[in-house]
C-alpha cells in the first residue's frame, strides 16, 4: 500500500491534485510508516512517515484533515524520543 501511495505522490500530480482531500494521501502514507516504524523500530520508516506528514502540511495548508497530520506528525516525534518537536 505504502507503494502505491509513493507512486501517486511523486510521480501522478495530475491524479492526487484531482482527489477531493489530496492531504489524506499523505495522511496515509505517514500512518502506514509509523506502523512499520513502532512494529519494527526502525529510523528508515520515521524517516519516511516524517517526510510524508511534512509534506503533506506544506503542501496543503488548509487541507480538511491537516490538523490530523500535525497532531499525527507530534505523535511520531513523540513515539521517537523527540518530546521538543512533540
Amino acid at each position: 500500500a505504502y507503494a502505491v501511495l509513493e507512486r501517486l505522490t511523486k510521480e501522478l500530480p495530475d491524479i492526487l491534485n484531482s482527489i477531493e482531500a489530496p492531504e489524506e494521501v499523505f495522511y496515509l502514507k505517514g500512518l502506514i510508516a509509523i506502523s512499520l516504524f513502532v512494529d519494527e523500530g526502525e529510523d528508515k520508516y520515521f524517516a519516511l512517515a516524517k517526510e510524508a506528514l511534512i509534506l503533506g502540511a506544506e503542501q496543503f495548508p488548509n487541507g480538511k484533515i491537516t490538523p490530523e497530520i500535525l497532531l499525527l506528525l507530534g505523535k511520531l516525534y513523540y513515539k521517537h524520543g523527540d518530546f521538543a518537536l512533540a
